[in-house]
């Protein structure tokens, strides 16, 4: 790590270059493999690969019997198994604009001071030769994208090392490609809460499915994107308390540096912005709507496929709801923000919206944006109904 925030990461900051990009994916592969490089990447066996193929046609067998779904091509139904350090790389290069947006919204290329001020103190209150200006000038051009990039790259990084399917973490993506998963996490899992490791990929599998159809969705896509980078574009306020706490650092104590820049909730400890807090509630009926839909949809399915269920729909959502959870990190950097209320509030719309309708206007639900339920009606869905009446007639 020394060397790294030393030679390595010094050679990446020549004048009028952008370095952060580059720092993302080496923190993210160092996560991954370990400091020391040591960390063994197990091939995925070709017999695994056999299996999970099987039971994915078992999978999309059944997913036509869904209802109230949107249709996913069958051509975008296929299924890829990685070793964590390529699932890590398709996942950056997927990822690569939304991330570049976040880097860009946390420290500005070129680190203007003009522009971007990190500690959130008036430049008009310090002399133009201040002691305190200059450090502050040059934290803010090398530290503070350097702490940015390393967080975020660390974040992900430690993502791949267990995530079981990459779409817990809704984030848009397009269909071709299908699903990705990392054999070596589930089976991992499933051996730690002692699930049967085919019905755990059939369940991982089931969810993956129906989350690509509901975010590719014409309904779903734009407004996910759209909610997303309006909460990037107000992340800006995020570094402060991160830079205060980096400042404060003996930058001479090599362990005490490595711990801050390998531990990504630094990042996401202020908090979200007085403009994020306002995005939020469109943001919240939205992710309630989608995980309310593959909560329900997966029961189904799964109960086709091998029955009791139970077991895993807990374990699977205790980890998802765990503040330990790796991915909790990267979600909230996104503004994505999935908690159990965030379950309750989808569950009781679907099943409110059943209990009147019995589902035919979920049916419509995916085609156009205007169906989505507001943070409103989300909460009662009659107000939904009547309003979705209105439209069809």
């Amino acid at each position: 790590m020394r060397s790294m925030l030393g030679g390595q990461v010094g050679s990446l900051f020549p004048e009028g270059s952008d370095f952060r990009w580059d720092m993302v994916v080496s923190m993210a592969n160092l996560a991954v493999v370990g400091l020391d490089n040591s960390i063994l990447q197990v091939n995925v066996e070709p017999t695994t690969r056999i299996k999970v193929e099987s039971l994915f046609d078992i999978v999309d067998m059944h997913l036509d019997s869904l209802e109230m779904m949107p249709a996913l091509p069958k051509a975008d139904r296929r299924i890829s198994l990685f070793q964590r350090t390529t699932w890590l790389q398709e996942s950056l290069n997927r990822w690569k604009p939304l991330l570049n947006e976040l880097l860009n919204a946390l420290t500005p290329p070129g680190g203007n001071s003009e522009e971007f001020n990190p500690f959130g103190t008036d430049p008009a209150e310090q002399s133009a030769d201040s002691p305190m200006e200059r450090m502050m000038a040059m934290m803010q051009k090398i530290a503070a994208p350097a702490l940015v990039a390393s967080q975020i790259g660390w974040a992900v990084g430690e993502l791949s090392k267990s995530a079981l399917g990459q779409l817990d973490l809704p984030i848009p993506r397009e269909t071709k490609g299908g699903i990705e998963l990392i054999p070596e996490n589930i089976e991992s899992f499933a051996e730690a809460n002692q699930i049967e490791v085919d019905h755990l990929y059939i369940w991982v599998m089931v969810r993956e499915l129906i989350h690509l159809a509901i975010i590719n969705s014409v309904a779903v896509k734009d407004r996910l994107d759209f909610l997303i980078r309006l909460h990037i574009a107000d992340s800006h306020s995020a570094l402060s308390s991160a830079m205060k706490n980096l400042s404060q650092i003996d930058p001479t104590d090599s362990e005490a540096m490595q711990n801050f820049l390998t531990n990504p909730s630094a990042l996401v400890a202020g908090g979200h912005s007085e403009a994020q807090k306002l995005s939020q509630n469109d943001f919240q009926a939205l992710l309630a709507l989608i995980e309310g839909m593959v909560d329900y949809q997966s029961r189904i399915l799964a109960e086709a496929i091998f029955g009791d269920f139970a077991q895993i729909e807990g374990a699977t959502k205790q980890n998802l709801l765990d503040p330990s959870n790796t991915s909790l990190t990267v979600a909230s950097l996104l503004g994505i923000s999935i908690t159990a209320e965030t379950l309750e509030r989808g569950a009781a719309f679907i099943s409110g919206v059943l209990e009147r309708d019995g589902g035919q206007k979920l049916s419509a639900l995916w085609n156009s944006p205007e169906m989505l339920p507001t943070p409103a009606e989300i909460d009662a869905p009659g107000l939904w109904l009547a309003r979705i009446e209105y439209i069809d007639t």
